[in-house]
């Protein structure tokens, strides 16, 4: 991804309001979309509360017999 472009999406991440007591879900289905135009295979974890819906992002790439790092975890709240 070129610097111009990874700028725009962070600063289009970036914009989301996500403060905790509101839903997630715009964010979190925009990141799956990135990632799964970037080769990844995206699934949700959603729990709906009182305040709305809220979901995590699990993005897989390459199969684990074929993977040749450890794998990575990105976690945030």
């Amino acid at each position: 991804m070129e610097r111009n472009t990874l700028v725009k999406e962070l600063k289009r991440f970036i914009a989301f309001d996500t403060v905790s007591s509101k839903s997630n879900a715009a964010l979190a289905y925009a990141v799956g979309r990135q990632l799964a135009r970037g080769g990844f295979s995206v699934s949700y974890q959603k729990v709906n509360k009182k305040n709305g819906l809220f979901v995590n992002v699990i993005g897989v790439k390459g199969q684990r017999e074929t993977r040749q790092a450890a794998p990575l975890l990105l976690c945030s709240h």
